[in-house]
């Protein structure tokens, strides 16, 4: 049983860091629609990043509950910058 968890933590924590990465390399360097923004999406896409690594390094580590709030930040910091560009 408690195989079949860490498998199932393990799928889930990769699936999320897939997403993430996705829409990371999609999104690239965001700009934002008004330069006094710039600033503000930059240091949500630094965060992003910087959560991503996070989540990469808890999941090869095996920490999957702490590589999926990883991962999550990451996605959330990217939201942030979508936001704050198109501000």
């Amino acid at each position: 049983m408690r195989s079949r968890l860490l498998a199932a933590g393990d799928l889930l924590a990769t699936a999320d860091r897939l997403l993430v990465l996705t829409m990371l390399e999609e999104q690239g360097s965001v700009t934002a629609a008004r330069p006094n923004q710039q600033r503000q999406v930059d240091r949500s896409m630094a965060d992003a990043h910087t959560s991503y690594a996070g989540g990469v390094a808890s999941l090869a580590a095996g920490d999957f509950a702490e590589a999926i709030r990883d991962f999550r930040q990451a996605w959330e910091a990217t939201q942030a910058a979508l936001s704050a560009a198109a501000r």
